[in-house]
């Protein structure tokens, strides 16, 4: 009965092991990824330009989500609004 309960313990902790080197191949294999795809976009695009890049991503990331806030949602929508009225309103001027 110990013994059973031995290899049994014994098995999960085998089963926990494979888990965690798979875990770990997965969490490698994704890094890999992420350094190729930033090598080569560093070297098609040259350093200012990524780092260019990198700053135009973080600044739109931060807009939207500043805009996510109620606050700011409402603000958005009143000036679409009237915005939209004020071109309703305006002469076509040929266009």
């Amino acid at each position: 009965m110990v013994s059973l309960a031995l290899t049994q313990s014994r098995q999960a902790l085998r089963s926990l092991c494979n888990y965690e080197k798979i875990k770990s191949l997965v969490f490698f294999y994704v890094l890999f990824q992420y350094l190729l795809k930033s090598h080569r976009h560093l070297r098609a695009r040259g350093v200012q330009r990524t780092l260019s890049d990198i700053w135009q991503s973080l600044a739109k990331r931060a807009i939207l989500i500043v805009l996510k806030l109620p606050k700011h949602r409402q603000k958005v929508k009143i000036s679409v609004g009237m915005s939209s009225c004020q071109k309703r309103a305006s002469p076509r001027n040929g266009f």
